[in-house]
Formats: C-alpha cells, structure tokens, sequence
C-alpha cells in the first residue's frame, strides 16, 4: 500500500520566494551598513555625541528584533504576505522621515523606532516564508539567498559614494527611501505554501503489517478486559450494598440530630428578627467561585503558553542557542555599523571607505555561495559551522587594529568578507536546525527579541567606551571577548551533554 502526503515543495515556486527575500534584503541590509557612510559628517556638524551616534544606530538594530516575539505571532495570524506589506510601509515611510530629520530626537523616531521596526517585520516574513518552502535543500536556498543579497553591501556604498557628490545627505536618504518603497513587489511574491505543496507517496507494507498486529492484540486484551471487570464490579456492588446498609442507618441517625438543630436555630433567628443564613451553602458557593477563578487563569496562561510557543525556555540547549546566536550578533554588528566611523578615524576619506566596504562585500558574496558547499565537506551542524566562522572573524578584527595603512587594510576586509559570508548562511540556519517547524516562527522571533535586548543594553556601552577612551580599539576587543563567551558556552554545553551519555552507558554496564 502507499500513503500520499504533502510536503513543502524544496523547489518550483519556492525559488521565487527565494528571489523575493534576496529583493528585500538587497535594499534594506545595506542601509543598516552605510547609515554611518551618509550621516558621520552629519553627526558632526550636528553635534551628537559618539554616545548618542551610538545609540541611534544601535537602536535601529535593536527594536526591530526586542518586537520579535510579536512578530511571531504576527506571522502565525495572518501570514508572510500581509506582514511583509507592512514591513514594506513601514521600511519606506521610516526612511523618508529620516531625511527631514534634524534632531538626535527626530533620528531616534524615525530611524531608531520605524525604520527598525519595518526591518525586523522583513527579516522575519521573510525568512519564514524560504523556510516553509524548503527541506531538504534549505541550506542551498539560503545560500542563493544570502549571495544574491551580498551584491547590495557591493553595490549601495558606490552608489552612494557618488550620490553624495551631488546631493546632500538628506537627498541621498530620501533617494534611497524611494528605492526601498521596491520591497512592496518583494511583499506580493509570497504567497502561502499550501498554494504549492507537492504530493509524496511513501510505501505503507510494513507499517500496515505492524498495525495489525497490534489491532490484533488490542482486540485480545479487550476481550479478556470485561471478565475481570464483572467480577470486580461485582465484588464492588456487594461492598456497596452492605456498606449502604450501615451508612442508611448512620445518616438516618445523623439527619434526626441536624434536622432538630436547624429547628431550634430557625426558632432563635425568628425570635431575634434575624433572617436565616446557611453558611455551608455559601461556603460551598465561594469554593466555586474560587476555583472558577483559579481554572480562568489558568486558561489564560495556558492560551498565552502555546500562542508564543513559550515552552521553548524549558529546552536548556535551545536557550543556551538562542543566548549565544544573540551575544556573537550583538558583537558583529555593532563591528559592522562602527565599521565606517573607525575607518574614518583611521584617515580614509569617503572613497576609500567605499572600496573598504566594497572588498569585504566581495569577499562575502563569493563565500556566501561556497559556504554550503563547505559544511557538505565538513559534514557538520549548520551551529558548529557559524561556530568556526565566529573564530575567523575574531582573527581577522584582532588583525584591523594592527595596521592603519589603506593596502593592508583593504586585504584585511578580504578576510573579514569570507569569515562574515560563512557565517551569514549558517547564522540563518542554526534554529531551523533545532526547531520544528510548527513552532519555528515564535522560536525565531524569540531569538529575535533576545538580539534586541543584547544591542541595546551593549551597544550605548560601547558608545561611552568610546568616547571615554578616545578610540575603538577598547570596543573591538570587547566585540571579540564576547564573541569568544559565545564559542565558549556551545563547547561547555557540548561536554556537558558527552558526560551525562557517558555516566548513563556506565550505569547500565554496572551489575545491579
């Protein structure tokens, strides 16, 4: 016999989705990048602090994930689609306000909270969307994804750098706001799974052969469930029966003495003017209002407990995921913004700077397409895979403190490029790895949320270590101690995990 079944379709139309998510991600990834390329002159003539040019930056990155969770159950209600047009209104409309924004308020508003806010509704419509789509060939997926994406940090800082010679800052943001109102055509391409799932058969024989006999035996256990059954009710009914015999006489007994209490009572209360009060009538009717209470209540948890999937905290390696994902982030991306403002410091001028981000958005590009390529060689977990790209990019920051020259610096985005393109494909697929896919929206938007709170509890640190010190040498090395706290906990867990399966097999091999 065969059973048919349908599954996601790995493929057809998923590649639309595919190129859909590159659009997005194409416009609205580079922003984040060169936000410090267009407005560092601006910062300054404006007299923000680098605290305060902190915190805007980190707060863009911040509040989009911190609304995570929200936009889980955004996307498990009403779908990727209408997320995603959302996502789109908010993304242009947040740009467009940033460049009539004059004030480190204004800024805070407009880039800080909108801007933020459509991103993260984009990152999560979208992903889920590739994710729902694909299977088996998620990794493939995403790669394609990721590399189509790495054009957009290649190509928007040269357009910008020559946007800027001809407009002023604000113009170049409000051109830029009218080419992200493109993700609304990103936002019609996803259309929901069910639309393409693909019938599979699979071969049913043995599976068949297995349930019959276990049909068989639950028949026979049936069968001689009742005899013993009747004898026992049997032996119950007849305890019963004499039991009722006694209790018939003790209640009989008991119901005299009560009944001539209540009379006297009664008598008392009709003497005194007093109406009558049963108490255990109201004693009875507080208990169940009580527990009428106390069941609401636990409705409601239960209710907000699968809505947000919040069963996922009980898994300690699942928040032990989710807490390093968000720390390495926290470090990577506050060394990508700040990127621009220290090579600034270093003496490179805007072109420079440009070619700077051009060679590491290269570098990515390429590896982002290579990168599936290498873990089927390594044959390892997509989490241990973003784990060895962690390790190289701590390498390659180490190394951009060592020298100031343009040439040098130029090779060391080289190495920045590859390490940051593995770690792009593989940073995407660590939860899905882990998490079934039913929950993989709140799971997603956990982590999310737990991203948020890391950069915007870190990043105005890193705002003060700077302007305490002078430079971002301090920070950098803050980024790479954090990054090693993450390795650090995965490689802790993974021992943890080898000692309890060692302790189990030599407790099973000890004579009992």
């Amino acid at each position: 016999m065969k059973k048919s079944n349908k599954v996601p379709p790995d493929g057809g139309y998923g590649w639309v989705i595919v190129f859909a998510n590159a659009l997005s991600n194409f416009i609205a990834t580079p922003l984040m990048h060169c936000f410090g390329l267009i407005f560092n002159v601006t910062f300054a003539e404006l007299g923000l602090t680098a605290t305060q040019s902190s915190l805007i930056i980190n707060l863009n990155a911040a509040f989009g994930m911190m609304t995570g969770l929200i936009n889980g159950v955004l996307l498990k209600m009403y779908g990727c689609r209408k997320v995603a047009m959302l996502a789109s209104f908010l993304l242009t409309f947040g740009v467009v306000l940033t460049s009539y924004s004059k004030t480190f308020t204004h800024f805070v508003i407009s880039y800080g909270l909108i801007t933020s806010l459509g991103m993260g509704l984009c990152q999560s419509a979208y992903s889920l969307s590739v994710y729902t789509y694909f299977v088996d060939r998620r990794s493939y997926a995403v790669g394609l994804s990721e590399t189509i994406t790495g054009f957009g940090p290649i190509l928007i800082p040269q357009m910008i750098s020559v946007l800027m010679t001809i407009y002023t800052p604000e113009g170049v943001t409000l051109i830029f706001g009218g080419i992200c109102a493109h993700v609304f055509i990103a936002a019609t391409l996803l259309q929901p799974v069910k639309w393409h799932m693909k019938i599979k058969e699979e071969k049913q024989g043995e599976t068949v052969e297995i349930q019959m006999k276990s049909n068989l035996t639950n028949t026979e256990e049936k069968k001689e469930e009742p005899k013993e059954e009747t004898n026992s009710d049997s032996t119950e009914k007849t305890t019963d029966t004499h039991n009722n015999d006694v209790v018939t006489e003790n209640d009989n007994a008991s119901n005299q003495e009560k009944t001539d209490e209540h009379d006297k009572q009664d008598t008392k209360n009709v003497e005194n003017g007093e109406d009558t009060i049963k108490e255990p009538r109201s004693t009875e009717k507080a208990e169940g209002e009580h527990n009428s209470e106390k069941k609401l209540k636990e409705n409601i948890f239960i209710t907000i407990v699968r809505m947000f999937d919040l069963d996922l905290l009980k898994d300690p390696i699942f928040v032990n995921i989710m807490m390093g994902l968000a720390l390495a982030i926290f470090a990577e991306l506050n060394f990508t913004v700040l990127t621009p403002f220290m090579l600034h410091d270093y003496g490179l001028d805007t072109s420079q700077i440009a070619i700077f981000l051009s060679v590491l958005g290269g570098a990515d590009i390429v590896f982002r397409f290579f990168a599936p390529h290498i873990a089927n060689l390594f044959t390892t977990s997509p989490r241990w895979m973003y784990a060895g790209s962690l390790f190289l990019l701590m390498l390659t920051r180490f190394t951009f403190l060592l020298s100031t020259n343009f040439y040098i610096l130029i090779a060391i985005a080289s190495g920045l490029g590859i390490a940051k393109g593995i770690r792009k494909v593989y940073m995407s697929l660590v939860i899905p790895d882990y998490v079934s896919i039913d929950k993989l929206a709140t799971a997603s938007g956990m982590e999310m949320m737990m991203n948020g709170f890391c950069i915007m509890i870190g990043g105005p640190i890193l705002g003060v270590v700077r302007d305490v010190t002078g430079s971002y040498t301090l920070c950098v090395i803050i980024m790479n101690c954090v990054t090693f706290t993450t390795i650090t906990m995965w490689i802790i867990e993974v021992l943890i995990i080898k000692f309890k399966q060692v302790k189990i097999k030599k407790d099973k091999t000890m004579p009992v």
